[in-house]
């Protein structure tokens, strides 16, 4: 019986085709997972509640109401309910600040650093009031 000649040059032209498309679309698929691309949900802001209700427990501690990675407080230092309110960072350099009542600043815990009540040197935040509530 006679055995069929195997074209063995155009097998290997399909062989190293084959290999040289999927080289071509790893580098397509890593290329195009590298892209980041930020989906955000929701808003920039928040509201913490009351302000008459909050302007009695300040200054008041928030983990980062937007990212989860900076903490802010919340202090309120105006006249009325409505005024004075502020928003600073919580953290400097990833050491937490912690409040000393009696002499009304923050305190660096790393450091020991202090900053006014109003948190002058640290990063500051816009707040607003509206119908009563920050």
């Amino acid at each position: 019986m006679p055995v069929a000649q195997t074209q063995s040059r155009r097998a290997l032209v399909v062989g190293i085709s084959g290999v040289l498309a999927g080289a071509v679309l790893v580098v397509v698929v890593l290329l195009a997972g590298n892209t980041r691309k930020e989906i955000k949900f929701g808003s920039d802001t928040f509201t913490a509640g009351s302000a008459a209700s909050l302007a009695r427990s300040v200054p008041l501690i928030f983990p980062d109401p937007v990212n989860g990675d900076r903490p802010i407080f919340l202090q309120h230092l105006g006249p009325g309910v409505n005024h004075g309110w502020l928003a600073f960072d919580a953290q400097v350099d990833g050491c937490p600040l912690s409040w000393d009542a009696k002499a009304k600043e923050f305190v660096d815990t790393c450091t020991k650093d202090r900053y006014p009540a109003d948190g002058t040197g640290l990063h500051q935040y816009p707040v607003s009031v509206r119908n009563g509530r920050v």
